[in-house]
């Protein structure tokens, strides 16, 4: 069944689910975020299932295919394979459907550490099979991921807690049609755990986002808080602060102790951009507007830091023109290159 104004697919809620108002705007509003969060796991969740079924069904056929040959061995082997394309046309196809969000994801935890995927398998190993470049919003990407198709291009995930909607940055950069060498990272969280998730770039984003995207300017209040909370940030920023306090000495210290140190890779790349940033506002080129910025708690003001944590997690380098960002990389020990830069040949 289908729903017949929009043609999505159709699925029963659990009785557990309140249904709102009709009139309640913002009760519907959390109900779908909550059923795009199910639809997530329930996708993964089927995926796991089918290569499970489908890695014993292989077994089988591996074992058959030892057997002497004769008609029964050839009549098993024809029926474990019509089997096998069962399950993989029950656990992928629409209706059936492992594939309903129409793209590919992949889900890590906080560390990237691979927990499942939709149809598509582990995209962060995909990713850094080959040279791979994070990018900030300003990069022209698409047209970049058109041109060098040998080059994986991450987008960071930008608006998901500090600054543009990474639906918008794609968007607004053009048709992404498909492109098989472009993803997008962003957080999400699934029953009050956070985790990351990989896009592979497509057709549907409008369809993957559900809405059309709004930049950070056109957001209400409630929005804006949903993910770029003022608290979270004002709590970054005093921490950013104390080192900016403790001195460049000191920063440059703890930032070689942390490289060398044995904590979690996504606690490494916390602590090192936060230690970044402080000295940036130290020595950077655009300290004195960054200071402000930081006295404001300006919504923007932890958007670069974010995209080097993000560098830093993922082990790569960042495609940017931006001066703060190549000054807060510098600190952290991440290279930067510039757009006219990529496949020319130069160290990436």
């Amino acid at each position: 069944m289908r729903c017949p104004t929009c043609r999505e697919p159709l699925h029963e809620l659990e009785w557990r689910w309140r249904i709102p108002k009709k009139t309640d705007d913002k009760e519907w509003k959390n109900l779908e975020h909550k059923v795009s969060l199910q639809k997530v796991e329930r996708s993964v969740a089927r995926n796991k299932i089918k290569e499970e079924k489908i890695s014993k069904i292989e077994g089988m056929m591996e074992s058959t295919e030892n057997q002497r040959d004769s008609d029964r061995r050839s009549r098993k082997l024809t029926e474990l394979s019509k089997e096998r394309n069962r399950i993989q046309k029950t656990y992928t196809e629409p209706g059936g459907s492992g594939n309903e969000m129409k793209h590919e994801f992949t889900v890590y935890d906080l560390n990237l550490t691979y927990k499942g995927s939709n149809v598509c398998g582990d995209l962060l190993k995909e990713i850094l099979s080959r040279t791979a470049v994070l990018v900030d919003t300003n990069t022209p990407v698409v047209k970049l991921a058109s041109t060098f198709q040998d080059v994986h291009f991450v987008m960071g995930r930008t608006l998901s807690n500090e600054t543009e909607n990474p639906a918008a940055a794609y968007l607004k950069k053009g048709k992404v049609d498909g492109l098989q060498n472009l993803f997008a990272l962003e957080t999400s969280e699934s029953n009050g755990v956070p985790h990351y998730v990989i896009h592979r770039g497509c057709e549907n984003w409008r369809e993957i986002f559900r809405e059309d995207p709004k930049p950070l300017s056109l957001l209400n209040e409630e929005e804006v808080e949903e993910f770029n909370s003022e608290l979270k940030r004002a709590s970054i920023l005093t921490e950013v602060e104390t080192k900016r306090l403790q001195g460049s000495d000191i920063i440059r210290k703890e930032i070689l102790e942390l490289k060398a140190s044995n904590e979690t890779p996504y606690v490494k790349s916390i602590e090192l951009s936060i230690r970044a940033f402080a000295l940036h506002l130290i020595e950077g080129p655009h300290r004195k507007k960054e200071a402000r910025k930081v006295s404001d708690n300006h919504p923007n003001v932890l958007g670069d830091t974010i995209l080097v944590q993000e560098a830093l997690l993922l082990g790569i380098p960042i495609v940017s023109s931006d001066r703060d960002v190549t000054s807060i990389a510098g600190f952290a020990g991440v290279t930067v290159i510039k757009p006219e830069q990529v496949g020319t040949g130069q160290p990436m």
